[in-house]
């Protein structure tokens, strides 16, 4: 295990409610080592703007208000804990989107779309000005940036951020993203492919699977066992020398997904089982 980290997706846009104290205490518990949990990795959510989607957090404001038009100061919650994560010194710093913004998806949206063919340089190179703003105004290098997110679904009941992105599409957005990031970023590399289950992974792995590819990452909503998990490590490294990061997974107490409210240590205890 080379980290053990959290999403900031939703809950920084709710978080920035509340007092300064309050989200300083937030950022303490988390990433403080000696009295917190001192995650070693962060994953930062570059919004898409959330068009369509149902308004709330998880409908976060994008940096770009209208094509080679940005607004650096329209995700502040999201860019205050991605600040204090680096403050707090956590090891790898990461980037990651559900949707491109609506100028550059099918439908217009930041969900229920996909990703146009003719945008996808124009939405690499998003990518890579947000991760260079982050370097020359905060001194924050992002290690990788993750252009999709769960691609077999577009989230089309819109509860949320999401874009559909076809496994012969995904290498094209791969080194597309590696190209700008190159340009803009120089050492932001390219994590890939963000698939809900393992089993999404495999079918699609050999289709999009690319030299720019520094980090193999999916989500494990299907809750593998660790023999599923060493199987998965397996497959990847048969077709390429990436490191393998399991970057999400919530929500159960050992019976499958059951997102909601859980006042008790169920959920708690299922997750330390899990990391044992």
């Amino acid at each position: 295990i080379t980290g053990f980290g959290a999403s900031g997706a939703w809950w920084p846009n709710d978080a920035d409610d509340f007092s300064a104290s309050t989200r300083a205490r937030i950022a303490q518990l988390l990433f403080d080592r000696r009295s917190g949990l001192g995650l070693s990795i962060y994953r930062y959510n570059i919004g898409g703007g959330g068009a369509g989607a149902v308004a709330g957090p998880r409908a976060p404001r994008s940096f770009l208000t209208a094509p080679g038009r940005y607004d650096w100061s329209a995700d502040p919650g999201g860019t205050a804990f991605l600040r204090q994560a680096a403050r707090y010194g956590v090891r790898r710093l990461v980037g990651f989107a559900n949707s491109a913004p609506p100028f550059f998806t099918t439908n217009g949206h930041s969900c229920g779309g996909g990703l146009r063919p003719g945008r996808v340089a124009n939405y690499a190179t998003y990518l890579a000005r947000v991760a260079a703003h982050m370097r020359s105004t905060y001194g924050i290098r992002l290690a990788t940036v993750s252009p999709m997110n769960e691609p077999t679904n577009s989230f089309p009941d819109c509860h949320q951020e999401g874009m559909h992105v076809p496994p012969g599409q995904r290498a094209t957005v791969i080194h597309s993203v590696a190209h700008a990031l190159a340009a803009r970023s120089p050492g932001t590399r390219v994590s890939a492919d963000e698939s809900t289950t393992t089993v999404a992974l495999g079918a699609g792995l050999a289709r999009w699977i690319d030299p720019d590819v520094a980090t193999v990452s999916f989500h494990g909503y299907d809750f593998p066992t660790a023999t599923r998990l060493r199987a998965v490590a397996g497959m990847v490294r048969a077709h390429t020398t990436a490191r393998t990061e399991m970057t999400e997974v919530c929500c159960s107490a050992g019976a499958g997904y059951a997102r909601g409210y859980n006042p008790g240590m169920r959920a708690g205890i299922w997750l330390a089982d899990t990391i044992f």
